[in-house]
């Protein structure tokens, strides 16, 4: 019962993160930012993805693909369950980048300043491909990003991103 009940836990993971069309945007958004053309399809390809792309960082493997899950998830329960629409994906490309902002404080420190350097990266080309799109933004929320975006402490990103 429990090897059922995790397979079918597993396939509903693997749709909401990997299959549906968010989750394939957002895969290959990430994708790009780490110089690659391809993207994971499943969980199992993920690790073969990964370790091909970042072979140093196996460590921050699982993290990472934690907060993409996390991230999708969250944003899938608001638009569910709380009826708001997402306004562009960099919004949850900010809210995965928050959750690894914020969980580097339990990460070794030689990792703190790799992962928080990553977050950065994959936020800027994220507006790249978005800027449109944020100039849209009240002005209000333009400097939230902004903020997003410079901030280098963790709790105040996590904080302004869980208040979205």
């Amino acid at each position: 019962m429990t090897i059922l009940v995790l397979s079918v836990m597993r396939r509903k993971l693997e749709i909401i993160c990997f299959l549906c069309l968010t989750a394939k945007y957002i895969c290959s958004l990430l994708a790009y930012s780490l110089g690659t053309d391809s993207r994971p399809r499943d969980i199992d390809q993920y690790w073969i993805w990964v370790h091909n792309i970042l072979p140093q960082g196996a460590q921050m493997h699982a993290v990472g693909l934690s907060a993409v899950c996390w991230a999708i998830w969250r944003v899938r329960n608001t638009v569910c369950f709380d009826k708001k629409r997402i306004k562009i994906p960099t919004e949850i490309i900010f809210m995965m980048c928050s959750f690894l902002t914020y969980w580097v404080g339990m990460l070794k420190d030689d990792l703190k300043q790799q992962v928080i350097q990553g977050a950065k990266a994959v936020k800027m080309v994220a507006l790249s491909f978005h800027k449109q799109d944020v100039q849209s933004y009240s002005t209000d929320d333009r400097q939230l990003i902004l903020l997003l975006t410079e901030c280098q402490s963790s709790h105040l990103v996590y904080s302004l991103c869980h208040s979205w």
